[in-house]
């Protein structure tokens, strides 16, 4: 609690702001952008954070390069959030209208390229996926289920990790 809410520490000295602001993020993360607190500093707001992901969600459903998009979220510099990204982008494709045609692959290789980036580490990709298929399961009419399947089968089960 006292990290969470400290009131006095010595804001010349960079090294205890760093340390109480890290604790902070670890402390006070959770899956939900309502429930979270603005632990990535002053720079972005957890809001506009997650808007930034459904754009470059959206720009890799429009056809946007891979590497630059990687690029964009590793420029976010929010490791311990990257697993939103992967929620908001299995939520994306899961949504689908079922009679467009998906490229799995694509997906799979963009996955693999925020992997190798060290952009995204396999637990995320875990959590991000686990936390989208909650967001389904809340929602008892979800008409989409299908493209979940798919998106599971021909994609996320076949992710290669740099380690693996």
């Amino acid at each position: 609690m006292y990290i969470l809410h400290a009131e006095t520490f010595d804001s010349a000295d960079e090294t205890q702001l760093k340390i109480i602001k890290s604790a902070g993020s670890y402390l006070s993360l959770f899956p939900m952008d309502d429930h979270l607190q603005n632990i990535w500093g002053t720079a972005i707001s957890n809001s506009e954070l997650c808007s930034r992901f459904d754009e470059i969600a959206h720009d890799f459903y429009k056809g946007g390069k891979e590497c630059e998009l990687s690029l964009a979220l590793k420029i976010l510099d929010c490791k311990f959030y990257y697993h939103e990204f992967v929620k908001r982008l299995v939520l994306l494709y899961a949504n689908l209208d079922s009679s467009e045609e998906v490229d799995y692959g694509r997906i799979k290789k963009f996955l693999n390229t925020l992997i190798n980036d060290d952009v995204l580490s396999k637990s995320q990709l875990e959590v991000g996926v686990i936390n989208g298929r909650h967001q389904i399961a809340k929602n008892k009419n979800f008409p989409k289920a299908e493209n979940m399947k798919k998106l599971q089968e021909e994609c996320l089960s076949q992710i290669k990790f740099k380690n693996e």
